[in-house]
């Protein structure tokens, strides 16, 4: 028995049981939610053994779980009773006309109203749209900007619309569920894209991707927009400052991704907040990988990575690891089944070049 920390960016939960997709390679796990103990089930079929980041989102349906592609080629369905896997591809057209097109990143997100599933792009050509009666696939695209777009997964449902801001620009999206009606508007003068995005009252709130851009809050009945460009005393920006903020207690937090401290937002004030240690180190660096059942999940990545989880009830930090006691094996079995099927294996949190030599050599 060996145990091996996984990480997750997909991941369905219901009660104390969760489906989830490893973030680092293929592989499908059934998560205690309790203990954090993962048992590995099945390889995602027809993808690739060591690609990362597979899917974006996982979605629990009745007895079917469907994983929302990232780098994956097609949507998968997993039903929990009869242990079987079906696949839904996504046509695609010609690449060539939308340059801002990524495999790696297909969808940001997905939500589900009125028996449909709406698949809203990071950079795939169009919003899709899935019938959950007979599994038949729409396309909007007659909304693409020239200019593209790189959508993160900061979706907002508010109500029919989603809202999503750009990550590349102050291009934000808005979408009607009903009369599939799209509105794109620019808001901010200073917002460069948006890497975390929340909804607190009437107000949304973007925080930006990269460095040298701005906090947003944007009241959409009233169209007022603030904007912070500059940041309180003592905080000290990094190249990709925020994970994706969030509203508790009645405050927005920012919390830090490269960083010093998280932000914190109350009554249109900008203030840094130290009373959370979302940070052991100094050269650490902070990943979202999801939220579900009132916590918030976490990732710390350094020498030693620790993942831990952000309780919305008390607003403690506690450290929490999702593993499998069948590390040795998992590894072993990514390096073989790649090495198979010719794949380019590259050192990643669990496979290091010496594992790769010692089972190719």
């Amino acid at each position: 028995m060996n145990k091996k920390i996984l990480f997750f960016s997909a991941v369905a939960v219901k009660d104390d049981i969760g489906y989830a997709s490893d973030f680092y390679a293929n592989g499908l796990f059934k998560v205690n939610m309790r203990t954090g103990e993962c048992i590995f089930i099945a390889r995602f079929r027809n993808e690739s053994i060591v690609e990362k980041r597979l899917f974006v989102k996982a979605l629990w349906i009745n007895d079917d779980i469907f994983f929302i592609p990232a780098s994956a080629g097609s949507i998968h369905v997993y039903n929990v009773k009869t242990k079987r896997m079906n696949i839904i591809p996504i046509p695609l057209k010609s690449v060539k006309e939308f340059c801002f097109y990524s495999w790696r990143w297909k969808f940001a997100d997905a939500c589900v109203h009125n028996g449909k599933m709406w698949l809203i792009p990071s950079t795939y050509p169009g919003i899709v749209s899935l019938n959950l009666t007979n599994m038949q696939i729409e396309i909007i695209d007659d909304w693409i900007p020239k200019s593209g777009y790189l959508f993160r997964s900061n979706v907002i449902v508010d109500g029919e619309t989603i809202i999503i801001p750009d990550g590349r620009s102050n291009l934000v999206l808005m979408f009607s569920l009903e009369t599939r009606k799209v509105i794109l508007e620019h808001i901010g003068e200073y917002n460069n894209g948006a890497g975390g995005a929340c909804k607190v009252g009437d107000e949304y709130f973007f925080s930006p991707r990269v460095k040298g851009g701005s906090i947003i809050c944007w009241n959409k009945k009233t169209k007022e927009v603030v904007e912070y460009t500059e940041y309180p005393e003592g905080y000290i920006v990094g190249e990709l400052s925020f994970a994706r903020c969030f509203e508790y207690g009645g405050k927005v937090y920012f919390p830090p991704i490269d960083s010093n401290y998280a932000l914190v937002m109350k009554d249109k004030r900008l203030e840094v907040d130290r009373s959370i240690s979302w940070k052991r180190t100094s050269d650490g660096k902070l990943g979202g990988m999801f939220h579900s059942n009132g916590f918030r999940y976490y990732v710390e990545f350094n020498k030693e990575d620790r993942t831990f989880r952000f309780d919305l009830k008390n607003g403690m930090i506690t450290d929490f690891e999702f593993y499998t006691n069948e590390g040795d094996w998992y590894k072993t079995s990514i390096i073989l089944e790649a090495t198979e099927k010719e794949e380019v294996i590259q050192e990643n949190k669990y496979i290091s070049l010496e594992d790769i030599l010692t089972l190719n050599g």
